[in-house]
């Protein structure tokens, strides 16, 4: 206070008011530094209290067990039924030999022996360097291959058929063309059989096995593409069920590509107890009854 006085008298003596004014001034900078620093200390404990929570939850969360994500309904093998024909998941020795057999399904052939040759071999790699990346990302609950082999006599993979989840615009706009609605579908790829073995039951199998994994994975509707000018393809997909949704418009073949027609089956309609094929379009079968069959659930 002596202070103060001091040096109002040396500062403010021709001066009351500036004198009071100071003096308010310094007394609202006091009040001000008090407010910060106890702002201060308040935010210092409120990040201590944040962060002796944050170690709590941490180390409660090392003391609990740790929760495991349910793991996919495992695919169990399928034997056709008349007994011949296995149809169970590709194992990582097999690889090879199914990328194999793809290739020679699907390679063209230029016509030059020797091109050719050099062409399979490249092919066969592509194929089997893309299978391998397949097998190793994608998610087990959405893709799998599936392999047939001999029931009585394993003697190596026969036959090949992939299944994954899709959900392509294009396909689902098909689905509605015929009333039918839907937000996902199994989608089936690389149907393949070894030529020795082919016109055997080996397809029908592997559409079956394929159908009941997409059942098993709760979709309603199995698709797949096949050219249009294929007629053993497509008539063995009739047979097995499958009706055509839609074909490549004609343009496609001006062009010098080949039509594509697009197949689907319903995977929750069960196969017929007299053991004949599903020949029913899905074309023929009225909205409401797809409905029915859609809310059916298969007995996997």
């Amino acid at each position: 206070m002596l202070l103060l006085r001091t040096c109002s008298s040396r500062t403010f003596t021709s001066s009351p008011i500036t004198y009071q004014t100071t003096i308010w001034t310094h007394h609202s900078s006091l009040q001000s530094c008090r407010g910060s620093a106890r702002a201060e200390v308040t935010s210092r404990r409120a990040q201590r209290k944040l962060a002796t929570r944050l170690r709590a939850r941490a180390q409660q969360a090392l003391q609990e067990p740790t929760r495991r994500q349910p793991a996919p309904k495992p695919i169990r093998d399928w034997v056709s039924r008349d007994g011949r024909w296995r149809v169970r998941l590709i194992r990582n020795d097999e690889i090879k030999e199914a990328a194999l057999i793809q290739a020679e399904a699907f390679f063209k052939p230029k016509g030059i022996a020797p091109l050719d040759r050099l062409l399979l071999r490249a092919f066969q790699g592509e194929v089997w360097q893309l299978l391998k990346n397949k097998l190793s990302v994608a998610p087990a609950d959405g893709y799998c291959c599936l392999v047939a082999e001999d029931a009585v006599r394993p003697a190596g993979v026969l036959g090949t058929v992939e299944v994954s989840l899709q959900s392509e615009q294009e396909e689902l706009s098909a689905l509605r063309s015929k009333g039918l609605e839907d937000q996902g579908y199994a989608y089936l790829t690389s149907i393949a059989v070894s030529t020795p073995w082919r016109r055997r039951g080996i397809a029908s199998a592997l559409l079956s096995a394929a159908e009941r994994v997409a059942g098993r994975w709760h979709q309603n509707w199995v698709l797949l593409h096949a050219y249009d000018s294929d007629a053993a393809s497509v008539g063995v997909y009739s047979r097995c069920g499958y009706a055509k949704l839609r074909v490549d418009p004609a343009w496609v073949g001006m062009l010098g590509g080949r039509q594509r027609v697009l197949m689907a089956k319903n995977a929750t309609m069960a196969p017929p107890s007299n053991g004949l094929p599903v020949s029913a379009a899905i074309s023929s079968i009225s909205p409401g009854l797809m409905r029915i069959f859609q809310s059916q659930t298969p007995d996997m």
